[in-house]
């Protein structure tokens, strides 16, 4: 009795192996058959299609083996295309997200990199429309600076002002000045005064206006040609708009 039941599985170990050398060699035989059914960018109709001409054209020469696997394959191609889709689209939507995190991210730098960049430029003035000379040095600008406080009755010196020069190279045209105040309150109280340049013959064509980064002048240059925009201006580092109509004033950035 112990010799028959260890035999037993004994035989069934040997009758499993056999079975799995007969699945894989007619796995072999049956991918060397389709091997070249399916192209690399073949859709699964395509390939569905193929099968079923290969089925139709070799059936006599194909053994119920390879029919049975041949007809599975027609059954499951469906299901392994809607699979791989579903996966890819998954991947698509991970790569997006991925994408638009980095992209979020690197908006987020540039702000904040603009955010400084404004920042550091608090006490700078531009102005424009001071005529450029030959020989021009940047103690005749500077000149030019406390002229153009005197005629706006905001009496400055030497010692406020850090630097002025003109700002770009030379094109035939007259450039922008850019001027440092020592500290932000004269400069505050120099811009304040601008309105008053109108009223003098000799400034009367000159603008003094905030020092912005490229970003902020491109804004500011945007908003400004839209129709319902009636005042553009800039508050300390934000720019506002007041719309026509009874609209409130509007914080841009």
């Amino acid at each position: 009795m112990q010799s028959t039941a260890s035999a037993r599985p004994q035989s069934l170990l040997v009758e499993m192996e056999e079975l799995l050398d007969i699945l894989l060699i007619e796995s072999v035989l049956f991918q060397d058959k389709c091997n070249d059914i399916k192209s690399d960018n073949a859709s699964i109709d395509d390939t569905l299609t193929a099968v079923n001409d290969r089925f139709v054209r070799d059936s006599e020469k194909l053994t119920e083996s390879e029919k049975t696997a041949m007809n599975v394959m027609c059954m499951l191609m469906p299901m392994v295309d809607a699979l791989i889709s579903s996966k890819r689209d998954e991947t698509l939507v991970l790569h997006e997200t991925k994408i638009n995190r980095l992209q979020a991210g690197m908006r987020n730098n540039e702000y904040s990199m603009d955010a400084l960049a404004q920042y550091s430029r608090k006490e700078n003035v531009r102005v424009s429309g001071i005529k450029e000379v030959n020989d021009e040095t940047d103690e005749n600008i500077i000149d030019s600076i406390l002229n153009i406080g005197a005629a706006m009755d905001f009496q400055l010196n030497p010692v406020t002002i850090v630097d002025a020069h003109r700002l770009g190279k030379v094109l035939g045209k007259t450039r922008q000045i850019i001027s440092r105040f020592a500290n932000r309150a004269t400069r505050n109280r120099f811009i304040s005064n601008r309105r008053k340049l109108k009223q003098s013959e000799d400034f009367k064509g000159v603008f003094i206006s905030d020092d912005l980064t490229p970003l902020r002048f491109k804004l500011f240059q945007m908003v400004r040609k839209l129709e319902d925009v009636k005042t553009l201006y800039k508050r300390r580092k934000t720019i506002c708009t007041l719309k026509t109509g009874l609209k409130p004033i509007t914080r841009i950035s």
